[in-house]
């Protein structure tokens, strides 16, 4: 009997372990994909098999890095599906702010096969986000200027100058000049 339990406290605590284990290598390839580039964390991700991976949070932050990395590359994107995933267990667990990233890059890949509307949908949910987040405004400041330009390829002027100047004000308190010239530029589109 005490075999039993021992067993068993064991195959819990690998599987603990391989769980944390697994996020803190995709913690680990998000700060090298900021640090050293998509390039290196492409070639991290494609190491790991989505199959492999038994735990949803681990599974959620996967698909968040590995459609992250694909969009920041250019790659070509055929489905929603691996969104589908994350999307569930970030509403689920209220955590807003990898939420709205999921549904910003649901919106690009969206937009890049030219749904504007649903793209436009996906972004405003991000929108509704935000009031839950405390100081994000690197994120804020992502929406609204893509808003603003979904906005514009929509034909929808108003609108889209209106998120634009959101961007710049989001931009003047990042006080970064890049976010400031990019949102003037959009302004004068």
């Amino acid at each position: 009997m005490k075999r039993l339990i021992y067993l068993i406290f064991v195959i819990v605590s690998l599987s603990g372990c391989q769980k944390q284990g697994m996020m803190q290598q995709l913690v680990e390839i998000d700060s090298i994909a900021n640090k050293e580039g998509d390039q290196k964390a492409m070639k991290l991700l494609e190491n790991i098999l989505p199959e492999s991976i038994d735990d949803e949070e681990s599974l959620a932050y996967y698909w968040l890095l590995k459609m992250r990395t694909e969009i920041r590359l250019q790659k070509e994107i055929n489905s929603l599906e691996p969104l589908e995933q994350p999307i569930r267990y970030y509403k689920k667990q209220h955590n807003y702010e990898k939420l709205a990233r999921v549904y910003c890059y649901k919106a690009h890949i969206l937009t890049n096969v030219g749904e504007l509307k649903n793209a436009s949908i996906t972004l405003k949910e991000a929108e509704s986000l935000l009031k839950h987040m405390s100081k994000d405004l690197n994120l804020a400041n992502y929406i609204y200027y893509y808003l603003g330009n979904i906005n514009y390829k929509g034909k929808e002027h108003d609108l889209a100058l209106n998120y634009t100047k959101l961007s710049l004000k989001t931009s003047y308190r990042m006080k970064s000049d890049y976010d400031i010239a990019f949102a003037l530029m959009g302004i004068y589109a």
